[in-house]
């Protein structure tokens, strides 16, 4: 009897350990999930290898796709290595990889594969973090970036898939594309199917075009409770656009001619 007591009290003091153990995401610290996925040192030096045979200067970073038309971007650092998972097209996010200076996985995140507005980048999904023995430490809801936003991210690019590219053209709009774009008709007569043909585009967003899926440069505006976007049409200049993140209605669509060269 005096046996079984002292095994119903182990029992209880094991379960209790276990519950303080655990963190704020609700991992035990030592018995939580892990990792063991390494930076592919021999893929980079094997592409980087590649790149001196072939007489390439940049060396800076390694580059080359998969079977399944995914692309993988590498750098390696003493410190810390990257790699970035882009799929391929409709997919409008890539895996953000970073490495301990061993080689351990150290941190992965999801974001938008476009142009970066500012120097934050927007991220999606759950952003893990990992230490050195590979133990996950952390996870970061993403969304709750953008907790002010009733319109994720994803439900903005859906919008801008179906958006289309241009409103009813200004007489300074016909002017220019007739400019850009050598139209013989007169200004007046310069239409919107016109400058979509000429664009090569109807919608401000197309998922299945490789180059215009990451034309997109999103931020996050939370004073003003929009996204605002701005559409790299280079060299024919840029479309920016501001999406109330309540509901999803369009508050302004602007067009800018070029100006880089």
């Amino acid at each position: 009897m005096k046996l079984v007591k002292i095994f119903s009290m182990f029992l209880v003091v094991a379960q209790l350990s276990s519950c303080k153990g655990q963190n704020e995401d609700g991992i035990q610290p030592k018995n939580k999930a892990m990792t063991t996925e390494r930076f592919d040192l021999e893929k980079y030096n094997e592409c980087i290898g590649k790149k001196k045979k072939e007489g390439e200067i940049d060396l800076s970073q390694c580059e080359y796709k998969l079977a399944d038309g995914t692309t993988i971007i590498s750098v390696k650092d003493s410190e810390e290595s990257f790699s970035r998972v882009i799929p391929a097209a409709p997919a409008l996010f890539e895996t953000v990889k970073v490495y301990h200076g061993e080689g351990l996985l150290k941190e992965e995140y999801s974001r938008y594969l476009g142009v970066f507005l500012t120097s934050s980048e927007v991220r999606n999904g759950v952003t893990k973090f990992y230490d050195k023995q590979g133990n996950l430490t952390k996870t970061v809801d993403e969304t709750t970036t953008y907790k002010e936003a009733k319109l994720k991210i994803e439900d903005l690019l859906k919008e801008l898939a179906n958006e289309p590219l241009l409103n009813e053209l200004t007489n300074e709009e016909k002017a220019t594309f007739k400019t850009i774009f050598g139209f013989k008709e007169d200004v007046s007569k310069v239409t919107k199917e016109q400058v979509y043909e000429a664009f090569g585009k109807r919608k401000f967003l197309n998922p299945s075009d490789e180059k215009d899926r990451k034309s997109l440069g999103i931020i996050f505006v939370e004073k003003e409770k929009k996204w605002s976007v701005v559409k790299d049409l280079y060299p024919f200049g840029t479309l920016e656009i501001d999406v109330n993140s309540d509901d999803g209605s369009i508050i302004r669509k602007k067009y800018n001619e070029e100006t880089r060269s």
